[in-house]
Parts: C-alpha cells; structure tokens; sequence
C-alpha cells in the first residue's frame, strides 16, 4: 500500500514539471491585448486637462517628475527611486482621453540580491 501512494505521489510530481504548451500566435497577441486593456483607462476630459491633472497628483503623492513632453502627452516620474511610472496621454477625441501607465517598482534590496547571486 505504501509503494502505491509512493508511486503515486512521484506521478504527481513528475505531472507538475511538465512543461505548459506552446502558446499560438493568436494567443499571444490576445494576451497583449488584454495586458494593454488592463493598463489602460479613458477619463472624460480632453488630453491637455488630463495631463496637468496627473501632473500635479503625482507631484501631490511625492513623485519627482523627471521628464514631461507636452508635445507627445508622455510624463516620467519615480518616487524616493523605489517607484517608477511612465504615462502616456492618447487624445480619443474633444473631451476624452486614453491613459496608459507603466510602473516599475525597484526593490532595495535587488542590488544585495545580484551581489550574492554572483
């Protein structure tokens, strides 16, 4: 009885390191699709409204603002250089505004992390 749970519980672990099958294209690019949906939102307000809004709410949230590109609608900023954000500003018409944000967090402790993986 002990051999068969035994032999049973190896399948399932042998089950578990199988690899996952290939994703298609059309997976793939569904994917994207989603990850951009998800990072995405439309506020009702034209772009240059929109922009300044967040402009200054990140500036209120104590990010230091590293780049603004008024004329492609882009603002970089990161906060204490443990937060980083990207967003850009999509005009989708007179009073409304596609927004997409990337954000990167650093972690403190990733540099000791590389150190003793060397």
């Amino acid at each position: 009885m002990t051999r068969i749970a035994f032999g049973l519980g190896a399948l399932a672990l042998l089950a578990g390191c199988v690899a996952p099958p290939a994703m298609t294209q059309a997976e793939f690019e569904q994917l994207q699709n989603e990850i951009e949906l998800a990072q995405t939102r439309l506020v009702e307000a034209d772009a240059l409204t929109t922009f300044r809004g967040f402009l200054i709410a990140l500036q209120d949230r104590g990010y230091q603002v590293r780049a603004v590109h008024p004329e492609g609608l882009i603002l970089e900023a990161d906060r204490a250089g443990r937060t980083a954000v990207a967003i850009a500003f999509v005009p989708q018409g007179p009073r409304r505004t596609a927004v997409r944000v990337a954000a990167e967090s650093r972690s403190p402790f990733a540099p000791a992390m590389r150190r003793s993986i060397k």
